[in-house]
């Protein structure tokens, strides 16, 4: 398989995925876009997406309704080598919501190898430590990074013409 095409025709017509959605070990599977018209599991369900080598994206699980997880709910990203980007809206809001399912994002490609890493840029963060040497650099990061209110990453500040930190006011470091 290397695409999902055609699962989002049958979608609503399923009503309950028992025990969740597993996609594991497809090396050539490219996307998940055939379920986008999937908009949500059991608050107990698992959802797990790995060992697929070629998937880069997750933007057909962005309408999935991941936030009412419960404790006894998963989401497992794992180990797929070129999955690079996670932040869709569905993964977003559950990071967001703090939700107490077990989430597990680990061995996929830079900018989804960790929850962490994930959680940044879904706060419109950067996901390495920064380092701002001038005071154009301090207001600089302001303007890179509008609403990255809360970095997740160290931030350091070190330069001799820096006399004004107001411009990072409102942030919670």
């Amino acid at each position: 398989i290397d695409a999902l095409i055609g699962v989002s025709s049958i979608s609503p017509i399923i009503t309950d995925i028992d025990p969740g959605i597993f996609i594991e070990d497809n090396p050539v599977l490219q996307n998940v876009d055939g379920l986008s018209n999937i908009t949500s599991v059991p608050e107990d369900h698992i959802i797990s997406i790995k060992n697929n080598a070629s998937i880069t994206h997750l933007q057909g699980i962005a309408n999935l309704n991941l936030s009412d997880l419960s404790s006894e709910g998963v989401l497992e990203i794992s180990n797929n080598v070129n999955l690079t980007t996670c932040d869709v809206q569905s993964i977003c809001e559950l990071l967001d919501h703090q939700s107490p399912a077990t989430i597990i994002i680990e061995g996929n490609a830079y900018g989804c190898e960790t929850v962490s890493q994930v959680n940044s840029v879904c706060l419109g963060c950067p996901i390495e430590d920064v380092v701002l040497t001038s005071q154009a650099e301090v207001v600089a990061f302001t303007t890179t990074y509008p609403d990255c209110l809360r970095p997740r990453v160290r931030l350091t500040i070190s330069g001799a013409d820096i006399t004004d930190l107001s411009p990072l006011d409102g942030y919670v470091l």
